[in-house]
């Protein structure tokens, strides 16, 4: 994974981890099944193969 990328990642998740939770909440309506949600969506962003590639 470039640095660059993970040092944004990173910066991306702690700063709207919250905002990312309280959305997936009210798509679920459950606790637990928000977490899985937002973990998933953010382990799918994370993988080289979603990301576009850069030119």
């Amino acid at each position: 994974m470039d640095p660059g990328f993970a040092a944004d990642f990173r910066r991306f998740i702690v700063d709207r981890s919250g905002a990312l939770f309280r959305t997936a909440y009210l798509l679920t309506g459950d606790r637990h099944a928000a977490e899985d949600l937002v973990q998933s969506a953010l382990a799918k962003t994370a993988m080289p193969s979603s990301r576009a590639p850069s030119h």
